[in-house]
C-alpha cells in the first residue's frame, strides 16, 4: 500500500524518544488511572499541546505536520502509554 514510509518531521526519531519518557515519567500515574477507570485529562492535553495527539495534522492548527510515517510511529509509541493494573 506504501511503498516506502518517509518522515516528513525531520527530528522524529528524537521525538520518539521524547514520548518513551513522557510515558516512563507518568507510567504510576497512568497505571493509577487504568486501575481506578479514570481518564488522563491532564496527560492527554500534554500529549497534545506536544503534537503528539494529531501527528499528521497540519503544524497550523497544532499539529506535527507529519505524514503516515509519523502516524504509525506515534500510535506504536502511544501504545507504550497503556499500562496494566
Amino acid at each position: 500500500m506504501y511503498d516506502g514510509l518517509n518522515f516528513l518531521v525531520a527530528d522524529w526519531a528524537n521525538e520518539i524518544i521524547r514520548i518513551q519518557t513522557f510515558a516512563t515519567e507518568h507510567e504510576e500515574e497512568l497505571r493509577l488511572c487504568e486501575r481506578n477507570c479514570i481518564f488522563p485529562i491532564e496527560i492527554y492535553k500534554e500529549m497534545g499541546r506536544r503534537g503528539w495527539i494529531g501527528p499528521f495534522a497540519s503544524k497550523d492548527i497544532g499539529g506535527l505536520g507529519g505524514g503516515v510515517a509519523e502516524y504509525c510511529a506515534a500510535q506504536q509509541a502511544r501504545g507504550r502509554l497503556r499500562t496494566t493494573a
